[in-house]
């Protein structure tokens, strides 16, 4: 949904600069220089705040991690949890394991991995 978002964006900043184009060139190279212009600075004010905002969002999945894992060692010392608790945990613990799976699949990748936190190296699949 958010490329078609941002493809819409696009097709939109594209009209206007053509709009805006033809009234003031008359020649296509330069309304095609516009338009390539114009759509480029989209983009990279896209990336400018969009990078960031995944790097805090990262960062806010590591310190969840941290927290479940607590949560799981202080759950095997305690002997009054219920069934339905363990249950609910194990579930808690596949999410993560999976997401930290992906994270670092993706941190090894040199092409997108670049911008993701160091930390995610260091954590450990829970068990």
């Amino acid at each position: 949904m958010g490329i078609i978002l941002l493809l819409v964006g696009l097709l939109v900043v594209a009209g206007i600069a053509l709009y805006f184009g033809r009234r003031f060139y008359k020649d296509w190279l330069e309304i095609s220089a516009v338009v390539v212009g114009i759509t480029v600075a989209f983009g990279l004010v896209v990336v400018c705040m969009v990078l960031p905002i995944n790097r805090a969002v990262i960062r806010a999945n590591i310190a969840q991690f941290q927290a479940v894992a607590a949560t799981l060692e202080t759950a095997r010392t305690d002997e009054d949890i219920s069934s339905f608790e363990l249950a609910a945990l194990q579930q808690k613990v596949i999410d993560y394991n999976a997401w930290l799976a992906y994270i670092q699949y993706w941190q090894r990748n040199g092409w997108v991995g670049w911008f993701n936190p160091e930390e995610i190296r260091d954590l450990k699949l829970l068990k």
